[in-house]
């Protein structure tokens, strides 16, 4: 018996300790933006698969139209911005999730400046979680059907 308290003792002091530190996906926005180097709520433009970077993952760029800065970062000159990130290779799993951005989609990306995908200092989006879409962020009404034209 002592034994099983000491090990959920264990196991709740490392979920504590892990929460503090990790990259967490259950963030609050709060939280998320203290963590990056830079917010943007921007629209996505261009996605440009890079190439296989290890068995599970592919190197993705994304071209950015910034349509307003909510944590700003000094290398943020521009109305546009590129970012990297890595994606699924293969329908692969990891955790953190991947980020799979398309075309066209809008919402809040909190970003990373770092050189550890491209070897110079570039704006990253570590996870799938440091992109909020917009319309996860406000009631969503029933769209009509798509027009059999």
């Amino acid at each position: 018996m002592t034994r099983s308290i000491a090990n959920t003792i264990l196991f709740l002091l490392s979920f504590t300790f892990n929460s503090l530190l990790g990259e967490e996906p259950s963030w609050t926005p709060e939280e998320r933006a203290k963590h990056r180097d830079a917010v943007v709520a921007a629209s996505v433009t261009k996605v440009v698969d890079l190439g296989q970077v290890d068995p599970y993952s592919r190197l993705i760029s994304a071209e950015l139209k910034i349509e307003r800065i909510q944590k700003p970062h000094s290398e943020l000159k521009t109305d546009a911005l590129k970012i990297y990130y890595l994606g699924s290779h293969n329908g692969a799993k990891r955790c953190p999730n991947y980020a799979a951005l398309v075309v066209g989609m809008t919402g809040d990306f909190y970003l990373r400046r770092g050189d550890w995908l491209t070897k110079k200092a570039d704006f990253i989006l570590y996870m799938a979680s440091d992109f909020i879409a917009a319309h996860s962020r406000t009631p969503q009404t029933v769209a009509p059907a798509p027009s059999k034209k």
